[in-house]
């Protein structure tokens, strides 16, 4: 025949959370010439979802657990051509070298252009280490080899609280912001091209 089908599990073992899976259903037609696959998780590790987009995984990890789902499309001549991300994680931490951010909650809903090397961030609902907010914007990057040389970010917000007893009295309201800038990955050195914050009724820039 023509069409082709997949069904897939991956259970994943976890010593100090509820056991977590990855299953996926695959099909292609070699008569139309594309494929789509569905993957859903549940309480499954971030971590090794990261590895598979940056080589060097010693300075950056995120353990979380992951719930929700990608769904993937493509042709089988040019692969696969782009992904809708809906997914959440819940508590955990993400750390970068020596600096350990806790992670309370990350909503995510993308749609991600392979071959524009493009991520629109639909949605982004995160609760980071005493800050939370919502973005959208755009997320593009650089390949080099299996992994990504840089990340160039265009986001704006509504609003942001950032609730830190240690450094504030109270907690600080911000209302729109928006930011713009390049991360190099290989050099760890993020550049910041633009930014504005309206904080009360002032607005930096």
């Amino acid at each position: 025949g023509s069409d082709y089908s997949l069904d897939l599990r991956v259970p994943f073992a976890s010593s100090d959370a509820e056991d977590g899976e990855m299953t996926m259903t695959a099909s292609a037609s070699t008569l139309k010439g594309t494929f789509a696959a569905d993957l859903s998780f549940r309480n499954a590790p971030a971590e090794k979802l990261l590895e598979v987009f940056f080589s060097d995984e010693t300075a950056l990890s995120f353990r979380a657990p992951m719930n929700g789902d990608v769904n993937a499309a493509g042709t089988l001549t040019t692969g696969l051509d782009a992904l809708v991300l809906n997914l959440s994680f819940g508590q955990g931490e993400l750390r970068f070298r020596d600096h350990v951010l806790p992670v309370e909650k990350i909503a995510l809903k993308a749609e991600h252009d392979i071959a524009a090397h493009q991520m629109k961030i639909v949605d982004l609902d995160y609760g980071l280490g005493g800050v939370t907010g919502r973005l959208h914007g755009i997320l593009g990057y650089d390949a080099m080899g299996p992994g990504i040389s840089a990340l160039n970010f265009e986001l704006e917000g509504p609003s942001v609280r950032i609730d830190l007893p240690a450094v504030f009295e109270s907690m600080l309201p911000i209302g729109e912001h928006r930011l713009a800038g390049i991360y190099k990955i290989p050099e760890r050195t993020v550049e910041v091209n633009s930014v504005s914050v309206k904080l009360f009724d002032t607005v930096l820039s």
